[in-house]
């Protein structure tokens, strides 16, 4: 994914442990990937305004598609949080899918994308 300039909607989901139970969320994300840099937002439905922001996020990748994003909640008052992990990604004639799964051991995030090329 190095190197690539996309504007692409994505998918996402957000498991948190609360007290022993996951609470688990879902929706659809706006990623903007510009060289090695990560930015966009995240919405609970496709078709959505700058109003319903559910999240922002930013953060970068290395050269071992290694991930690290910072997740900014909407919501006044809500701590912004880290989490980190690998990029997946395939790509063959016909489609490009990738995939990050992202965590800081209690929240999973996880980002996936399937276009065509």
């Amino acid at each position: 994914m190095k190197g690539c300039e996309m504007k692409l909607n994505w998918t996402w989901f957000m498991s948190v442990d609360f007290r022993g139970d996951w609470i688990m969320t879902k929706g659809w994300a706006h990623l903007q990937i510009d060289v090695n840099k990560i930015s966009g937002f995240m919405f609970f439905d496709e078709k959505y305004n700058e109003a319903d922001i559910y999240a922002r996020f930013s953060g970068y990748f290395d050269d071992d598609n290694f991930a690290v994003v910072t997740v900014s909640s909407a919501q006044e008052g809500t701590p912004e949080f880290e989490v980190s992990g690998p990029i997946f990604s395939f790509k063959n004639e016909n489609i490009l899918a990738s995939s990050f799964i992202l965590t800081d051991g209690t929240t999973v995030l996880g980002f996936t994308n399937h276009a065509e090329l």
